[in-house]
């Protein structure tokens, strides 16, 4: 199981689990005012957004659309916590390199990318936001805690084409995979997931008539 957390938790204990098992979560990390003033800002810039992604609404910014001015995502985000524990864990990213936003709610049969268990082709480390309650039928993001080991050393000898090819984990590393445990976050609004993104995971599938709101912060 991915290990509970609480926000005022020691910084040594944060990156101690990250080293150990790749994520960790905070359930209602976000109180209920603070959520709803991030859920509103990014609703607004997904409904701004031209970006095309078919599962429903995505908004990416870059560093300085995040920080520039005063907003619930500058709040949320330009933390000392957050700073300090990605100067420990990986001290060359640059903190707040995008901001990534879905608002997922199309119910489709064509889930299969979205749906794969995989690790990222390009290192980060990932502040996940959900703004929305995330239950069954929802997309929750899925992790296999304890797999960034493994993942990181996947990445770095695999190629880029490679990569393509065999990034269906299910498919090409079936064997290993009956050594970890792969595990649905279901968590309220206001919940923060952090991870290593060489640690497997997925996107789930929205059911029709459910959605899931949410917002992550990358640093690589």
């Amino acid at each position: 199981m991915y290990s509970i957390l609480k926000k005022d938790d020691n910084i040594n204990l944060m990156y101690d689990t990250l080293k150990n098992e790749g994520v960790f979560v905070i359930p209602n990390y976000l109180n209920e005012k603070d959520n709803k003033e991030l859920s509103d800002e990014m609703l607004k810039r997904l409904e701004k957004s031209q970006r095309k992604y078919e599962f429903g609404k995505c908004y990416r910014g870059d560093y300085n659309s995040i920080f520039k001015n005063d907003s619930p995502l500058k709040r949320v985000y330009d933390v000392a916590w957050m700073k300090k524990l990605t100067a420990m864990y990986k001290p060359k990213a640059s903190f707040g390199d995008c901001v990534f936003s879905t608002h997922d709610y199309v119910s489709t049969d064509k889930w299969e990318r979205q749906a794969w268990l995989h690790f990222d082709k390009q290192n980060s480390l990932k502040f996940f936001i959900y703004l929305t309650d995330v239950e069954e039928g929802c997309g929750a993001l899925t992790v296999a805690p304890k797999t960034h080991i493994l993942g990181k050393e996947l990445r770095t000898k695999w190629s880029s084409n490679e990569y393509e090819k065999k990034r269906r984990l299910e498919n090409t590393i079936q064997s290993e995979l009956e050594d970890y445990e792969i595990h649905p976050i279901y968590q309220p609004k206001g919940s923060l997931i952090v991870f290593d993104t060489d640690t497997f995971h997925k996107g789930g599938v929205v059911e029709d008539g459910k959605s899931r709101l949410v917002v992550r912060l990358h640093c690589k």
